[in-house]
């Protein structure tokens, strides 16, 4: 009974508005579910980057925890060369009922040259995925 919550990036771990992510909290909520929050790192991250992710990944936890009370909410960095397949296996692992993540709006350039992972992972994935547009 898990959402998961995955990212790539640190900015995301930094929603000024958690009204964006409420529908994740909302059905953990309904369904007596726990949330994870999973912070990909590509192998190739230098460790600086790696701690500062890290602090802002448990303060996120932190807010998430003080705003959606009852819920239990557990932080995950995950390591790997390939986002889907590292994502796969924790999915597998951990027995993940729903995959959540937040969409961005992209400019011209950025949807030719930096495709949208939510919408790779939608083609992959083996368990629901809900799309949260930012």
């Amino acid at each position: 009974d898990l959402h998961s919550f995955p990212t790539r990036r640190s900015s995301d771990l930094e929603p000024a508005d958690t009204a964006v992510t409420k529908p994740v909290f909302d059905l953990a909520g309904l369904f007596g579910a726990s949330v994870q929050l999973i912070l990909f790192r590509d192998k190739a991250v230098s460790t600086p980057d790696f701690w500062q992710q890290g602090l802002n990944l448990r303060s996120l936890q932190n807010k998430f925890e003080n705003t959606y009370k009852g819920i239990t909410i557990n932080a995950t960095h995950l390591d790997g060369h390939n986002f889907r397949q590292t994502l796969d296996a924790y999915i597998s692992e951990k027995n993940i009922d729903i995959l959540a993540m937040v969409t961005h709006k992209r400019n011209f350039l950025e949807t030719i040259f930096d495709r949208s992972m939510t919408r790779k992972i939608s083609y992959y994935t083996r368990v629901p995925l809900l799309a949260l547009p930012a």
